[in-house]
């Protein structure tokens, strides 16, 4: 069983990733503007 601040942590991340790969997805022109 994790601490409940590693559970904390990725969850951020995944939700972090999930995010991201979404926006490349929907749209694909962000790359260009970072």
């Amino acid at each position: 069983f994790m601490p409940p601040v590693v559970v904390m942590i990725l969850l951020f991340l995944s939700l972090f990733l999930i995010t991201a790969g979404l926006d490349q997805i929907a749209n694909p022109r962000l790359k260009d503007k970072i």
